[in-house]
């Protein structure tokens, strides 16, 4: 931690140690707000995470419609930085996947939306 963040470790550490040890937030529950996303999702964890288990992003996908899980051998946190290579051809694939689903549900839209406005032309 304080490579990464230098002076700032102890308040930090505090500020996370205190969030997490408040009686008021040991039984939070994220999944009634989580069931609500509807934008492509992807989460992704890493297998030797020492902070959360697969377990919680299972649980954390699971309560996410349609998400996609990934699960990461041999990658604990801050896969962005320690795994670049992998994190980035995974996301981008996510992305291109969901520009290209998108994107057909776009032009159906669009399809649906320029025959509504032909036949609404056509009427008067």
């Amino acid at each position: 931690m304080q490579r990464v963040h230098g002076n700032n470790t102890g308040a930090l550490f505090r500020g996370w140690f205190n969030g997490w040890s408040d009686p008021s937030t040991l039984d939070w529950d994220m999944r009634p707000v989580s069931s609500q996303i509807s934008c492509p999702t992807l989460v992704i964890h890493g297998l030797e995470d020492e902070h959360a288990s697969p377990q919680h992003a299972r649980d954390i996908a699971d309560s996410i419609p349609e998400a996609d899980l990934w699960l990461v051998h041999c990658a604990g946190r801050m896969l962005p930085q320690k795994h670049p290579e992998e994190f980035n051809l995974r996301l981008c694939k996510f992305l291109r996947q969901t520009l290209a689903v998108q994107t057909q549900s776009l032009f159906i839209f669009r399809g649906i939306c320029n025959n509504q406005q032909v036949e609404n032309r056509a009427s008067k």
